[in-house]
């Protein structure tokens, strides 16, 4: 194998990750695919393996080494560890990539199925293992692009993340193709990218002003971004800070006349300590004064057997808990605990010990039903989809101070953005320390707050007030879910299986 072909696959792995954001060169997305196609196309097994394997490096090494900034900052490591610990996780992660690409080996036969069937589908494959596998991380997936690439934008709340992603590879490889056509000679297998362009294009552009939800009644909303570091937050100077902004911006609201129900969001955990009544009881005597008032705080919770969850909690108009169900590997729990649990052990460090809620239940009063989200849970295509019940607010809550002015939140914005798009409804996305945003049900910003330079801002509270109008109704993604089109996917895998088979017993 040669050694340029590795460079090569690791140099687009690392050129992929700017079609994310904050970069958002989205049309590199229709680029890159069909250029590993043709490097992996003609080679054996072993090649492709780790031609596919230097393209996940050049990926992951780069799309995610925000997380050094946690280990180093957080962890009480020096770079050097904490960039080896996240270059070592890039190269677990690159793992997907090579060994669902390494399938195109033995089940690859002509042309025309290897290029608009088969390597979408490994494609989508590769993502979608990320879902799940070891508590999964659905990070990167080549259909977020579509937040920003207006050829697909339409087929997001039909298709999801999954879906548009499938649909970008096949355009990639159809552009492509047609591209070598022109400088080849002419055959019939010419009119299929360009009938597989056109139909793509067509179909969204027909969609485009189609809305699955409807408008509904309007509520105001303020998103409270406090700008504490976490070692702030934790102190005893930074809880009293909160709890007097808290006192003074509830007060401040019960003393004007509300025109409309109003809801104020604050952060994950940005409470800290475990949440009482009685901790809270001054709090709700004041929001009776106001019925139109509620707030929902990020805080901590224990069951009866004093077992700490990461929740959302309701108060004043909005009542009930939303307790996270996809906890963050190593910092929350620790999977395969057993073996992985020693380590902790090994360097003295406490083991974490949040436990895992439904993930069903729903914030809400007479008129508003929030459907949440803690932390990096948005980036799971089923959390919202999982909610018991309609649903016409999205919720975001999140900690990303963890991970400074890195590219990370960026990236963690872009998700929460396709999230609200995929179910055509408003979502709140407030943060510790940014980037908190009201986001439109068409997944465009409508007001944000960048992310602090906690020194320049001085530990500032900055605010997002606006309206949002609570939409009603699902659209073909909430209705169906994703499981259709996985299932046809693998159906597709199978008959080329098959199909393979039979043409090796002729």
């Amino acid at each position: 194998m040669k050694v340029f072909k590795l460079f090569l696959g690791f140099i687009l792995g690392s050129i992929f990750v700017l079609s994310f954001s904050p970069f958002d060169f989205w049309f590199l997305s229709l680029v890159i695919p069909f250029l590993l196609y043709l490097l992996i196309k003609n080679e054996n097994f072993k090649n492709i393996f780790f031609i596919s394997y230097s393209f996940g490096f050049g990926l992951w090494v780069w799309g995610i080494f925000w997380i050094e900034n946690s280990i180093s900052n957080y962890g009480g490591t020096t770079f050097f560890i904490s960039s080896l610990l996240t270059i070592g996780l890039a190269g677990f992660l690159s793992l997907f990539q090579a060994i669902s690409f390494s399938f195109f080996y033995p089940l690859r036969s002509n042309q025309t199925i290897n290029l608009f069937l088969l390597f979408p589908s490994i494609w989508v494959i590769s993502e979608w293992a990320r879902e799940f596998i070891l508590s999964g991380f659905p990070w990167l997936f080549i259909g977020y692009t579509a937040t920003e690439n207006i050829f697909f934008k339409s087929y997001v709340p039909l298709l999801g993340s999954l879906g548009v992603g499938f649909l970008i590879v096949l355009f990639s490889c159809a552009v492509g193709s047609f591209v070598f056509s022109l400088y080849g000679k002419r055959s019939k297998q010419d009119l299929y990218p360009i009938a597989l362009i056109t139909l793509i294009l067509s179909i969204n552009f027909l969609l485009i002003d189609l809305d699955w939800t409807v408008e509904g009644k309007e509520v105001d909303v303020e998103i409270i971004q406090p700008n504490l570091s976490i070692r702030d937050k934790w102190g005893i100077d930074g809880q009293i800070k909160t709890q007097d902004y808290f006192k003074k911006n509830i007060t401040e609201n019960i003393g004007i006349k509300l025109d409309r129900e109003k809801i104020i969001f604050w952060p994950e955990v940005s409470f800290t300590g475990v949440f009482s009544e009685k901790k809270f009881s001054e709090i709700k005597d004041i929001l009776e004064e106001e019925e139109r008032l509620g707030v929902v705080i990020g805080t901590l919770t224990s069951t009866e057997k004093d077992e700490i969850k990461n929740s959302l909690v309701g108060l004043g108009l909005i009542e009930g808990f939303y307790d996270k169900k996809r906890l963050v590997p190593m910092g929350e729990f620790i999977p395969m605990e057993n073996l992985l649990g020693h380590l902790f052990d090994l360097f003295q460090s406490s083991r974490p010990k949040i436990i895992s809620g439904s993930g069903k239940e729903i914030l809400k009063s007479k008129n508003i039903s929030i459907s949440a989200a803690i932390c990096y849970e948005i980036a799971y295509q089923n959390t919202f989809l999982e909610k018991e019940g309609d649903t016409n607010l999205l919720l975001n809550a999140s900690n990303d101070n963890w991970f400074g002015q890195s590219i990370g939140p960026y990236q963690h914005l872009q998700i929460a953005r396709f999230r609200a798009a995929e179910h055509q409804k408003y979502l709140v996305r407030v943060t510790s320390t940014g980037i908190s945003a009201l986001i439109g049900p068409d997944g465009k910003i409508i007001q944000d707050i960048s992310i602090s330079n906690i020194d320049i801002d001085q530990r500032k509270f900055r605010t997002i007030k606006n309206k949002v109008s609570l939409r009603s109704g699902k659209t073909p993604l909430a209705k169906y879910g994703k499981n259709w089109f996985i299932a046809s996917i693998l159906i597709i895998m199978f008959l080329i299986t098959i199909l393979k088979i039979r043409s090796k017993w002729r």
